[in-house]
């Protein structure tokens, strides 16, 4: 039985990095970093992911936001940004102010120069900010928790970032709501993304109709920035 498990793990390791690589890009970051403790093997190849995954994970107290932040920001500060292609970054708050409030540009976020796809749940700004920071962006998925009230709704970024001057083709934003705020971020990618195909609007399950209908009209009324831009609203 032993020689049996030792051979298996002799197959195992002698799979080239890029194969052992992509596996991993499989799992939630947070478990591809775990792997580094199984041997010198291992210590850096989830380092080479092409996926940054942060997914699935839960903060209810200060240690466990410390210790969230910690791994998000050595994951960043160790990871070749020019490997990576999609961004995964969901995280359950259990209450606001453990969330990353964002006062000040990202000066030490890496650009993601490959990244294609971006799934998002966060603050209106720090979508912005980051699509400074994805210059080749092709498809940006973004969910509830993005709708925070901004000091100043009339304050647009004076620079608009270079994925939607040149490369966002794809945009879906869920559980948009009534409230006027939540329709800053939709109305500022179509109004200035210059490629964009698809905007997908899936709206609070809770809503009636005949709001869906009303949403649907302004968004509609929006001046694009694409004249190809398909814009579907669903419940």
């Amino acid at each position: 039985m032993q020689r049996c498990r030792i051979s298996e793990e002799d197959r195992i390791s002698r799979l080239p990095d890029d194969i052992l690589s992509h596996i991993l890009s499989f799992l939630t970051t947070k478990k591809a970093v775990r792997t580094s403790l199984l041997s010198k093997r291992w210590t850096d190849l989830w380092q080479s992911c092409d996926t940054i995954d942060f997914t699935d994970i839960q903060v209810h107290c200060n240690r466990t936001n410390r210790r969230c932040n910690k791994l998000v920001e050595s994951v960043l500060a160790t990871t070749d940004s020019r490997n990576i292609n999609t961004f995964l970054l969901e995280i359950l708050y259990g209450h606001p102010h453990f969330a990353y409030k964002v006062n000040q540009p990202f000066d030490d976020m890496p650009i993601f120069h490959n990244l294609t796809h971006l799934t998002l749940t966060d603050s209106w700004d720090l979508v912005v900010q980051l699509l400074h920071h994805c210059p080749k962006l092709q498809n940006i998925e973004l969910y509830e928790a993005m709708y925070v009230e901004r000091e100043n709704e009339d304050d647009d970024p004076a620079v608009v970032p270079q994925c939607l001057l040149s490369h966002l083709k794809i945009c879906t934003i869920h559980n948009l709501g009534r409230l006027q705020r939540e329709f800053i971020l939709p109305m500022y990618i179509l109004e200035n993304a210059r490629v964009l195909q698809t905007m997908k609007i899936i709206i609070w399950h809770h809503s009636e109709q005949s709001e869906q209908s009303e949403l649907e009209r302004k968004l509609s009324l929006c001046s694009k920035a694409s004249a190809t831009c398909q814009l579907f609203v669903h419940v």
